[in-house]
């Protein structure tokens, strides 16, 4: 009798476990990490969303004393869309800076970014701009790629985008990319541990 009763209880903390995991997944991967604003920054806008993103850039970018905005090219030459974008917002273009690369990941543009910073050293802080929901799995790469160099990295997400965060089970397409992001951040984790 006492064991049915224990097997209850772990079927019940399991499904508290899943529905609490279920409930925040959305909220988990949003991160906007908070940095001083008076210290000098270079921002690096990941791939993805133009408009978002470049949006998101401006406004970070208006909201700091002295920056630098570094785009990443890969192999459709995001770089100068991303510049053009920027420079039709209001910013100049000798603040804009285009990193040549093949960026096809995530990993790839921190690891390009980095080749390129290790090139140029410099001591500004370093903030990771991406979507709502690529903001988690962004900071851990570049803050694991970054972690042997004096430069405090940080992930900040766009607030602009249709993705919600606690309410994702909601709409189809980002149910999908809440399971592919969970996806990948595993995957990450499996490799940084493991292989």
């Amino acid at each position: 009798m006492k064991s049915k009763y224990i097997y209850i209880i772990i079927l019940l903390f399991f499904l508290l476990i899943v529905g609490l995991m279920f409930f925040f997944a959305g909220r988990i991967l949003v991160h906007r990490e908070e940095f001083s604003r008076n210290k000098p920054t270079d921002i690096v806008i990941l791939r993805g969303s133009l408009d978002d993103r470049t949006r998101g850039a401006y406004d970070l970018a208006n909201s700091l004393e002295d920056y630098r905005i570094f785009v990443i090219n890969s192999l459709c030459k995001t770089g100068k869309a991303y510049s053009t974008k920027l420079q039709e917002m209001g910013i100049p273009a000798d603040k804009i800076i285009i990193i040549d690369g093949h960026a096809e990941s995530t990993h790839d543009e921190s690891t390009i970014s980095k080749a390129y910073f290790d090139e140029h050293p410099t001591d500004r802080q370093l903030v990771v701009l991406t979507s709502k929901y690529h903001s988690r799995r962004a900071g851990w790469i570049f803050k694991n790629t970054y972690r042997k160099t004096n430069r405090d990295v940080y992930a900040y997400a766009t607030p602009y985008g249709s993705f919600d965060g606690a309410h994702w089970y909601r709409y189809k397409w980002q149910v999908r990319v809440v399971f592919l992001e969970w996806l990948k951040i595993a995957h990450y984790i499996f490799r940084e541990k493991w292989l």
